[in-house]
């Protein structure tokens, strides 16, 4: 190829390539404003009807269909378009008039021209040409006026757009939100800044904007609503609940506290917190922490957040508290430019969505999901004492109050029957020294079960009448809506019994009477033990009548009297390792007394009482003091003329049964 026409090729090549940049730029100029103006159409839409995440979706198809249509309409025409050098030949040849000189002029440059014909007309044409090139405007007739319509048309468009974008950039960025499905809303006059339900905070404006978190709450207990709202504030609002399974709808009434109110909470959350800083030991201690977050979450949320990272400490605790004072102190401060809402549920009966609405403000639905309370059973399980074992019907374990002996231990278990995990739990005693709080352990892994194991318990030597009550924990955070109450009651080990009897009490100095006795307890006895008490005929009190005893008044002033420790002596009648349980009681035996060793003479009086001490372990047992018996020291002719008394006595005694029988002596 020679290099004649390489002028007019490149002028060719140029309108070539300015033509198919016209047509690029017109083609998709038309495109993008169209798209444009779609997406406009969509904001008009959206914030007319504010759209859900359905219906953007399928606006979304409307304008995804109406690009379509504009690039095929007004777009694909251009793009289609694929022009050769030899099209641009033809096209300068209309627009300058000529024959088609130029279109042959270039054929016969190609190899192939060859092999046409004559060499010197492919030779004179290219030449003439090659000269007519050198002053030709290829670009003649060219015009860029619809892309320059086009241009202008978009650059319109996208100037009202950014204006629009930089006068409202909120709204624009909502729109970029919702444009991808996004849960933003448009700007309100009433502004929702915090959610807070059953102490739980589910919506921060700053974070999720306008959708709440889903939530958990318990089964049958209310649903407390409180909303904080900034901007334009109305009087009330409304939650509305709707269940999923049977599509019934409820309303929630919000009503708006007054500044008064709300300082009147933070009061109580000022109380409340002093007396855990002044009792961080109060078995109650854990029940405030979430009623306490949820009065200052909204308008002390400085001191929520302190107490929600405390975990108990009390520099944390004293600071919350300053800052809660503060607030206090500067009320309202901030908060007058803010208002709070509350409502409540009654009753949570299943799962529920809900949507808050308050003046032109809205949240997306969130879900309050309806969670089971954990059903516990207690098991009270008492141990008597070593001594009592065996001997005592057990309680009923599933009671919740029961009568053990002092000194007794109780296993107290709690399973949660509806299998729900429990994440804690504890019991509570109450005697008389106050109340104080003892964890449970956890039984295995599936937390289920769970037991006390505090070496500190006072149920593990019951040694007082006590109150308790049982609360746990489950891994939802819900607790028992009424603790487990009970009492423990000390059973009375009764004291033991006896009396003790002799048939003569009129005997010679040696003499050997012998006493019968009888002893009873209701669990053991552990001593049985004669004291005597020798009254010298010199120190005696008025002598007793034969067959008479002291009274019990009379045995206690005798007990007074003055004598010396060798006028006293003590009997073992059992042995001191010998114990009596209560498989063998009553127990009636005899016992007889020598007297020689006292070195008593005529006129002497020997006092003898029994003495019975029951068994109770470990633990000291209580004894019982018989009526005393008196035994006057006389000799031989005394004894004989007591005996011949007592014979008479009892004679007399039997012949007035006698006549009493046969009725003689009665009258007619």
């Amino acid at each position: 190829m020679t290099s004649k026409l390489q002028t007019l090729r490149s002028q060719l090549d140029s309108l070539r390539r300015a033509r198919a940049g016209v047509r690029f730029g017109a083609g998709w100029s038309a495109l993008v404003v169209a798209a444009l103006w779609l997406l406009v159409a969509f904001f008009a839409l959206d914030v007319l009807f504010q759209m859900t995440v359905a219906q953007r979706a399928i606006v979304w198809l409307v304008v995804a269909a109406g690009t379509i249509w504009a690039f095929r309409r007004y777009t694909r025409p251009f793009l289609g378009v694929r022009e050769t050098e030899l099209d641009m030949a033809l096209l300068v040849e209309r627009q300058q008039q000529i024959d088609s000189d130029v279109v042959a002029a270039l054929q016969f440059e190609t190899p192939e021209a060859r092999r046409w014909g004559s060499p010197q007309l492919e030779t004179a044409v290219v030449d003439y040409v090659a000269d007519w090139s050198r002053g030709v405007n290829v670009f003649e007739g060219f015009s860029r006026q619809q892309l320059a319509r086009r241009a202008v048309t978009l650059a319109a468009t996208l100037a009202v757009i950014m204006l629009a974008a930089v006068a409202f950039p909120e709204y624009a960025r909502v729109f970029a939100n919702r444009l991808l499905l996004g849960a933003w809303h448009y700007p309100t006059r009433t502004v929702i800044d915090h959610i807070v339900i059953n102490h739980q905070h589910v919506l921060s404006r700053e974070i999720q904007r306008a959708a709440p978190s889903d939530l958990k709450c318990a089964q049958s207990r209310p649903v407390k609503f409180f909303v904080q709202c900034s901007g334009e504030l109305p009087d009330t609002g409304a939650a509305k609940l709707r269940s999923p399974q049977s599509g019934q709808m409820r309303q929630v009434d919000l009503q708006k506290l007054t500044l008064d109110d709300r300082l009147a909470r933070l009061r109580a959350a000022e109380a409340s917190l002093q007396r855990v800083v002044d009792d961080p030991d109060s078995p109650a201690s854990g029940a405030w922490r979430d009623e306490v977050i949820a009065l200052l979450k909204l308008d002390v949320p400085s001191a929520a957040a302190r107490l929600e990272k405390s975990d108990g400490e009390p520099s944390q605790l004293t600071s919350a508290l300053d800052e809660l004072r503060q607030s206090i102190s500067s009320w309202p401060g901030a908060a007058g430019a803010t208002a709070v809402y509350v409502g409540e549920l009654g009753r949570l009966t299943d799962t529920v969505s809900y949507k808050l609405y308050l003046g032109d403000a809205w949240t997306d639905p969130a879900k309050i999901s309806m969670i089971p309370l954990p059903v516990v059973e207690t098991r009270l399980v008492p141990t008597p004492p070593e001594y009592a074992r065996g001997k005592t019907d057990p309680p009923d374990p599933s009671a919740r109050q029961i009568a053990v002996l002092e000194g007794s231990r109780v296993d107290v278990s709690v399973e949660c029957t509806n299998k729900k995990r429990l994440s804690s739990a504890w019991l509570i005693a109450k005697n008389k020294a106050g109340a104080k709080k003892f964890p449970l352990e956890m039984k295995g892994t599936d937390g289920v079960h769970w037991t006390l194991a505090d070496a500190g318990s006072p149920l593990l030597n019951v040694r007082e009448e006590l109150r308790y009550e049982i609360q746990v924990q489950d891994a939802d955070g819900l607790q028992l809506e009424t603790p487990v109450q009970g009492f423990i009651r000390i059973k009375t080990d009764r004291p033991p019994t006896g009396s003790a009897e002799v048939v003569h009490r009129v005997v010679l100095p040696t003499a050997k009477p012998v006493i019968e006795f009888k002893a009873n307890d209701d669990f053991g006895i552990a001593k049985i033990q004669l004291q005597m008490q020798v009254e010298r005929a010199a120190a005696a009190q008025k002598p007793m009548e034969p067959g008479t005893s002291l009274s019990a008044n009379d045995a206690a002033d005798s007990q007074n009297q003055n004598a010396t420790p060798q006028e006293r002596a003590v009997q073992p009648v059992l042995a001191a390792n010998q114990r009596l349980l209560a498989d063998k009681l009553p127990f009636t035996g005899k016992h007889e007394v020598d007297l020689s060793p006292l070195k008593l003479v005529k006129g002497d009086r020997l006092r003898l009482t029994l003495e019975i001490q029951d068994y109770r372990g470990d633990q000291p047992g209580e004894t019982f003091l018989s009526d005393p018996l008196y035994l006057e020291i006389s000799d031989e002719s005394g004894v004989f003329a007591a005996i011949l008394e007592a014979d008479e006595k009892s004679e007399q005694r039997l012949t007035e049964i006698i006549k009493r029988q046969l009725g003689i002596g009665e009258s007619p």
